[in-house]
């Protein structure tokens, strides 16, 4: 019958009378790469900001509070996330049906917040109130981060930037909010956590109302099954990024987290550049390495290693030439006495940047299997440095921990990345 069609799942409707609303036209890369760095420096920006915020109005024991907190968290929903939003940006061929991302987003939201309430008791009052806090407003990050995927799709990343603006502004004046009005760090996450949901509701709105359900449950469990190795490889990069504080919990206190947590976000601001390239050229390398055409995915793949490099020497150079003073301006004198350990973490963020980039071109590829037993080795060498520095060096040995794991994450990722280039190009010219 003219206008009628069959959904998957049986029903008839009248096609002609669902208004379909066409998505805007994608703007052009450069805009989309602009717009890319302006959220993902924001988002960076008010990770950092709420650090300084605790260290001025507070003191190391609170930024130590609100560290463990987001290393409890952090890798809880990188897992619980399974890495959907690489996924469905390089799904060029369809694999999957949108709504079917977004489903299994908001179940594995779910379930981890609840695993993380349950986990909540074994912390005290102090941490529990954080833990959970943060837990809610990852979870509407987490389903905002969908919505982001479709919009990315789209190559509409200007929609993105101002939400990933807004949410920083959000809770970094929630926190200053709450510290200066003497109600403590618990209270700040909180209203940060409200502000996160208002920003959600934003993009909610802009993505067009993505509906979640129906879902076909076989479809469901095949992207979940599709997505677990690239989850685990996430899990193994959070978990590595956060080890040195759990060494520091255990064999020191939350004063030496705070520290450490405090000059490390100094590193992590610079990895925004390199999140952001590969956020706009995800797609087109993916096309290009379907498509075997080696030339494109050289042009689009190489800026964000050479922009790595750059950015990695440049902020060694800076550590070197100033690290005490900036440390000493931003959060205070505690801070500047370990300059010395604030070298070592920029030359972990310099291999950190490498491995970043050279992930973000293996993702792309969809080479997620090979990533899962790599990251775990580079997180086991992490592991077994800052089992035997942070005991007697603390935090200088916390960050000796930390560059010992990157380095042999950017020498392993190299070889990965050379082996699959190799495999897939060189068979166009067989």
């Amino acid at each position: 019958m003219a206008g009628v069609e069959q959904t998957p799942y049986g029903e008839h409707v009248n096609a002609a009378a669902i208004p379909m609303p066409q998505p805007a036209p994608p703007l052009t890369l450069r805009v989309n790469f602009a717009w890319a760095l302006v959220g993902n420096v924001a988002g960076a920006a008010a990770q950092w900001l709420l650090i300084v915020v605790l260290a001025r109005l507070g003191n190391p024991k609170m930024v130590g509070a609100y560290a463990l907190a987001l290393a409890i968290a952090g890798p809880a929903f990188l897992l619980a996330n399974l890495h959907l939003r690489t996924l469905l940006v390089t799904d060029v061929a369809g694999q999957f049906r949108l709504e079917t991302y977004a489903g299994l987003r908001l179940i594995a939201a779910v379930l981890c917040t609840l695993a993380l309430a349950a986990s909540a008791g074994f912390f005290r009052a102090e941490i529990r109130g954080v833990l959970m806090a943060v837990a809610v407003w990852k979870a509407l990050e987490a389903i905002s981060d969908i919505l982001h995927a479709k919009l990315q799709r789209e190559e509409r990343m200007d929609r993105i930037g101002k939400s990933m603006l807004a949410r920083g502004a959000a809770l970094v004046c929630a926190m200053l909010a709450a510290l200066a009005a003497g109600m403590g760090v618990t209270a700040g996450a909180w209203l940060g956590a409200a502000g996160s949901a208002a920003i959600f509701l934003y993009d909610w709105a802009g993505a067009g109302r993505l509906l979640c359900f129906p879902m076909a449950v076989a479809e469901v469990g095949a992207l979940f099954r599709t997505a677990a190795p690239l989850a685990f490889s996430l899990l193994f990069v959070s978990v590595n990024a956060n080890i040195p504080r759990y060494f520091l919990a255990h064999y020191h206190t939350e004063r030496e987290v705070g520290i450490f947590s405090a000059l490390s976000y100094l590193c992590v601001a610079a990895n925004t550049f390199i999140l952001a390239l590969g956020q706009t050229s995800a797609r087109r390398l993916a096309c290009s390495f379907i498509s075997r055409d080696a030339s494109s995915f050289l042009r689009h793949g190489a800026p964000m290693l050479l922009l790595a490099a750059a950015l990695g020497m440049a902020g060694l150079m800076g550590a070197i030439a100033g690290g005490r003073p900036v440390l000493s301006f931003l959060y205070g004198r505690e801070y500047a006495g370990e300059s010395g350990a604030f070298i070592w973490l920029m030359a972990a963020g310099g291999a950190g940047y490498m491995g970043a980039a050279a992930g973000c071109l293996l993702s792309s590829a969809r080479w997620i299997r090979p990533q899962v037993p790599l990251l775990g080795i580079v997180t086991s060498m992490t592991a077994a440095s800052c089992y035997l520095l942070v005991p007697s060096r603390g935090i200088l040995g916390a960050a000796q921990g930390q560059l010992a794991g990157c380095m042999v994450q950017i020498l392993l990722s190299t070889v990965v990345l050379v082996f699959c280039c190799r495999r897939q190009f060189s068979r166009r010219q067989r």
